[in-house]
């Protein structure tokens, strides 16, 4: 993973010397995005730790419970080297399997979140883009809506393609978008803002089945749905 940064980072540094542009657009950053790449290039040597630390671990002399929390360690890891990455380089474009990265970012906030959380995945809708961006977004509507619903709430995550696209939908069962979402709430919209319109995809919020709030993201489908199905 340190190796693909390196690489990555080397590319981005060649094309910025090169293009006038690119040389422009650097040196126009705001302080906040230079803050941002800083602090993941600080986090570089930390994860360096971690993953050889994780490698050193025989998983053969643990319990079963204790493979199991090894293993979410070592899937948690990986994402936060996937978060760096993407800070630290250009935005991907490929296939992504969008039922996937619902799945994966359903399973990781379960682990904290203290109440319910349902994941249904009805169609396996494709799209074309960063995973690890749309994994960010994700990840953040999702914290949301654990927020909203609290300890003892319920959150609901669709995903269904229809015509107009690969569709998810948040479901809390919490008082309203915001009112338990803490201060991370505007950040957190924010970067899904930003990442969704790198995508071409849309953000909508409004009453949820579920008696809270519904967020809804729609991004493009790489190719036609196979099986249209409609909004659950």
């Amino acid at each position: 993973m340190l190796d693909q940064l390196e690489s990555r980072q080397a590319e981005r540094r060649s094309l910025d010397r090169r293009s006038p542009v690119g040389r422009k657009a650097r040196a126009s950053d705001d302080p906040w995005s230079q803050r941002s790449r800083e602090l993941c290039h600080d986090m570089r040597q930390p994860l360096a730790v971690i993953a050889s630390v994780l490698a050193d671990i025989d998983p053969e002399r643990l319990s079963g419970s204790e493979r199991d929390r090894l293993e979410q360690v070592r899937v948690e890891a990986e994402r936060l080297s996937m978060f760096v990455v993407g800070c630290l380089s250009p935005p991907r474009q490929e296939r992504v399997d969008l039922h996937r990265v619902v799945q994966a970012v359903a399973r990781s906030s379960s682990i904290t979140f203290e109440g319910a959380l349902e994941f249904v995945g009805s169609d396996e809708p494709v799209v074309v883009g960063d995973p690890t961006a749309l994994d960010r977004a994700l990840s953040n509507v999702l914290d949301n809506a654990c927020r909203a619903a609290g300890p003892d709430g319920l959150v609901r995550v669709v995903v269904w393609s229809a015509t107009d696209g690969a569709h998810i939908d948040i479901d809390d069962d919490g008082p309203g978008l915001g009112r338990s979402a803490g201060a991370g709430h505007g950040l957190g919209l924010a970067i899904v803002s930003a990442v969704l319109d790198q995508h071409g995809g849309t953000l909508a919020t409004g009453p949820g089945v579920l008696g809270g709030t519904r967020v809804r993201l729609r991004l493009p489908l790489a190719v036609p749905a196979a099986r249209c199905v409609g909004s659950p």
